[in-house]
Parts: C-alpha cells; sequence; structure tokens
C-alpha cells in the first residue's frame, strides 16, 4: 500500500490582504509524506500526480463589487 501525501495548513488569523496579493496559507498543522511541503508563496510537490486542494474561505468587504479568487 502506497502512501499518499497529503498536508493541512490552517491560518484562522485575521488577515487583511491587498488587492491582488498572494492569501497566505498559515502553518502546517498535518503532514504525510515529505513529498509535499510548504513554500514561500504555495505548496511545493516533490511527486507527480493528481491533488485535491480544498480551500475554505470568508470574505469581508469594504465597498460594493465583485470579490474573485482564483488559483
Amino acid at each position: 500500500m502506497s502512501c499518499k501525501p497529503l498536508i493541512y495548513m490552517s491560518n484562522n488569523a485575521i488577515t487583511q490582504v491587498a488587492q491582488n496579493a498572494l492569501i497566505p496559507f498559515g502553518n502546517i498543522v498535518r503532514r504525510k509524506s515529505n513529498n509535499i511541503n510548504d513554500g514561500v508563496n504555495g505548496v511545493t510537490l516533490g511527486e507527480c500526480g493528481y491533488y485535491e486542494v480544498l480551500v475554505n474561505i470568508t470574505f469581508t468587504g469594504q465597498a460594493a463589487g465583485n470579490a474573485i479568487f482564483q488559483q
């Protein structure tokens, strides 16, 4: 049975993010396998394959308009 890489990161701090800025992932809560790690502005994958990314964002706008989150 092979070990599937897993990383769970959490950033529960109230964070203000400037327009077009990167949203910080936060700290590693749980990791399975050394083939996946946190990077400066993202996650570093040590092997090819299919990965599922789940994101939960709570957004409070300061003015009317569109909020766009993209990968």
